[in-house]
């Protein structure tokens, strides 16, 4: 059995291997992006800031992405001695991103097996993203988060089903540190992280409890504190400014939304174009300290119709941001996915997915945009495989039905008599039950159709057959036991 677990691992990363390839050859158009191609803001300043930190030892600040001028900057010395080092960074850098994606996403599938199937999932994944799951507009601190958010949501996954519950929760919060390195998401992230470990991590014993508790609350602690907050302590040594920024930038987006979330009322740029109008509504920076909630709190009303606007484009963001046409066909994956997991008793997936997401509650606050609504992108396919996989078994079950069909006709003939003596088959009710009968045992091969019937009716109504045989019995020859043996003469 190890051995077969084993073979099914390799073909599954076989699988993914082969499902990467051809996802990367049929998007080489934005992974291997030409000059122009290559976004002149965000991506730009990424690929910037890793050529300062190898050539000039220039930190990022905590709210402007450092884990992104790392990443770029160990991409850089790779090409740093080539001219095109920009345009080579940017293309190894998008490719690179790419494959962490990927690798998280089949982390969290193989966390899951084998509830799911990881080539299952893989496969929706390679079809979204094939089909327009990808935006030419490339924000490499989005890559970075759902990839470092999906190794660890991996290991919270994996909680349910492995002893290494310390090893699960450090690895799982370091990767929660490096999520907030890249975007300030990743904070909000760790207090989700917190809840779901604490949910989800084995119980104890009363004798252990306590220690053990310790133990894990320092594991899901630790690596975050020494991943984020040992970077503010670096920069601010280095720098000399302990200042982080997060509200400040926060601050920034909070001014920068009410232009996009009204963005029907501009002609020009609405990321500029909306200032004035949301400084008169909520009041200048200095005004309110930098603080969002004190803004907020100075307009409470128009910050309401502002989230109620947010709520009315987020069907239209969700269905360009998931593929336009086709994200229906993602959806109802998704849905179905979660039906069946409501179904089958496995609630607990479907609130780990919801608490998982509680830091996108944050673009209330500030703006949303399509690739916001992309961060749930591991979710909704991990979703779309439960779905894709029910709805296999549903047809397959259907085509036995089908095939089995003369079978089935001839069970029920012989199996009605008995149910029909005991009361049993009054209406359509006793017919489903014969079937769902039949069905069951149709799904457990022919030999046991071909052996007879008797052990093919529900266990349930076993008394009441023997009650039937007895009455039969008693008709025909007055026998009690009904087995047919003196009253037959």
């Amino acid at each position: 059995m190890r051995e077969q677990d084993l073979g099914l691992q390799k073909s599954e990363r076989l699988a993914a291997v082969v499902l990467f390839v051809f996802t990367a050859f049929c998007l080489s158009d934005v992974l291997l992006p030409t000059f122009d191609q290559i976004e002149a803001f965000d991506e730009s300043q990424y690929v910037g800031s890793g050529y300062r930190l190898v050539e000039k030892g220039e930190l990022r600040a905590f709210n402007w992405s450092p884990l992104a001028a790392v990443f770029y900057g160990f991409v850089y010395l790779w090409f740093e001695d080539q001219q095109n080092w920009f345009v080579h960074t940017a293309m190894a850098g998008r490719a690179a991103l790419f494959g962490l994606v990927w690798m998280g996403l089949f982390a969290c599938a193989r966390a899951l097996s084998p509830k799911v199937n990881p080539t299952a999932v893989m496969t929706l994944a390679s079809a979204w993203l094939v089909v327009g799951g990808v935006s030419l507009k490339w924000n490499s601190s989005d890559y970075l988060f759902v990839a470092m958010a999906a190794f660890a949501l991996s290991h919270l996954l994996a909680l349910r089903s492995s002893v290494r519950t310390t090893a699960h929760l450090g690895w799982g919060s370091a990767f929660v540190g490096l999520s907030a390195l890249a975007r300030q998401d990743g904070v909000i992230l760790f207090l989700s992280f917190l809840l779901l470990a604490a949910w989800l991590s084995p119980r104890d014993g009363a004798g252990v409890r306590w220690r053990r508790t310790a133990g894990r609350l320092a594991a899901a602690g630790l690596p975050f504190a020494v991943m984020a907050g040992g970077y503010m302590a670096l920069y601010g040594a280095v720098t000399g400014n302990w200042f982080v920024g997060t509200m400040s930038r926060t601050y920034f987006a909070f001014e920068q939304g009410h232009g996009v979330t009204f963005s029907e009322r501009y002609s020009g740029n609405p990321y500029l174009e909306g200032y004035d109008d949301v400084r008169a509504l909520f009041g200048a920076p200095a005004d309110n300290d930098g603080s969002v909630f004190k803004a907020v709190a100075q307009n409470p009303r128009a910050f309401l119709d502002r989230v109620a606007r947010s709520a009315q484009r987020l069907p239209g963001l969700f269905h360009r941001g998931y593929g336009g046409s086709w994200s229906a066909v993602f959806f109802l994956l998704a849905a179905a996915g979660a039906a069946f997991l409501w179904r089958t008793r496995q609630q607990w997936l479907l609130v780990v997915s919801l608490v998982w997401h509680l830091h996108l509650l944050s673009y209330f606050l500030t703006f949303w945009t399509q690739r916001y609504v992309r961060f749930a992108f591991v979710w909704m396919a991990l979703l779309g495989a439960f779905g894709a996989g029910a709805a296999a078994s549903h047809f397959k079950a259907r085509l036995n039905a089908l095939a089995l069909g003369p079978q089935t006709e001839t069970v029920e003939r012989r199996a009605a008599p008995a149910l029909r003596g005991a009361g049993m088959l009054h209406g359509g009710s006793g017919r489903r039950r014969i079937r769902r009968a039949v069905s069951f045992a149709a799904n457990s091969g022919r030999r046991r159709l071909a052996a007879g019937v008797g052990a093919h009716v529900p266990r349930r109504h076993a008394a009441a057959r023997r009650k039937n045989r007895g009455v039969r019995a008693q008709t025909a020859g007055g026998v009690r036991n009904g087995r047919g043996g003196g009253g037959a003469v």
